[in-house]
């Protein structure tokens, strides 16, 4: 008898043949290891695509889990489940997170650590715990948008004191990073601004380094951002330029020097060939 027809049998009455058989389809495994416990589980919360949702996770999740039978009492409730589901998203984020792939480590020292997320991921890491929306799990659009305008840098205490100034947020928009102005961002995403860091929780020392760093930093990204544009321009020029119109033009102007003209094209040659090998 298929597993399937055992648990119709098993829960008549109590659970219906058409939730069994959906349940029977969520499970993906060979042998449908996990339908007696979803059928359990759709017991408590009876809600079949959630049991689905959760057991799939779960699934997933098995290398990261401390328990992987999930026949056993840790997973007894829908709300064990869960929270252990949650455990595992946090050991497998610790496991496989590249913190150079991630996040611009800024400063870091016994007392604080300042970055600039590069990524969605870095952003939901270090902003754990906060309401900003840039580290909303759900939502990498709003990081995006941010990233995409603007310099974001989270400055976060390796000490916490257990208040809003524990992790603070800043923001400067491109077209601001001249006129020196910064948004400030407590940890429940309260809106304050440069005078509002400096009457914070931070010593009067660490405020006065950190915010002259951080518009020293942005300052500099402008610069970079200029000069590569700069460049890419010449570079730009460069490759086109059309040599066999220049040498068209050449001749009608009555310049037949050939060896000119191979001067020039070797000398571009070589220019464009180093000029292509630049990185950024």
């Amino acid at each position: 008898m298929a597993k399937v027809d055992k648990m119709i049998e098993r829960y008549k009455g109590s659970i219906s043949t058409r939730t069994i058989n959906s349940l029977n389809n969520g499970d993906e495994t060979s042998t449908k290891k996990y339908l007696e416990y979803m059928c359990k589980l759709w017991l408590e919360v009876r809600n079949a695509p959630k049991v689905v949702k959760w057991v799939k996770e779960f699934d997933n999740l098995l290398p990261y889990m401390e328990n992987k039978d999930i026949y056993h009492s840790d997973y007894s409730t829908y709300t064990k489940l869960l929270e252990s589901i949650e455990v595992a998203k946090d050991v497998k984020d610790e496991k496989t997170f590249i913190k150079e792939d991630n996040v611009h480590v800024l400063i870091e020292n016994e007392k604080y650590i300042m970055l600039l997320p590069k990524t969605h991921r870095g952003s939901v890491k270090y902003g754990k715990g906060t309401k900003w929306c840039t580290a909303m799990i759900d939502y990498p659009n709003h990081f995006d948008d941010y990233k995409k305008d603007g310099y974001l840098i989270y400055l976060l205490r390796k000490k916490e004191e257990g208040d809003i100034w524990d992790k603070v947020a800043f923001y400067i928009e491109d077209w601001n990073v001249s006129f020196g102005l910064m948004d400030v961002y407590t940890s429940n995403d309260i809106e304050k601004n440069s005078r509002d860091f400096f009457s914070s929780s931070w010593s009067l020392d660490d405020i006065n380094y950190i915010s002259s760093f951080i518009r020293q930093y942005v300052t500099y990204c402008e610069y970079k951002k200029h000069a590569k544009k700069e460049v890419n321009l010449i570079k730009d020029t460069l490759s086109g330029i059309n040599l066999i119109k220049l040498n068209t033009y050449k001749r009608i102007l009555g310049e037949d020097d050939n060896d000119i003209f191979d001067k020039i094209n070797k000398t571009l040659s070589e220019i464009n060939k180093q000029m292509s090998s630049f990185k950024f």
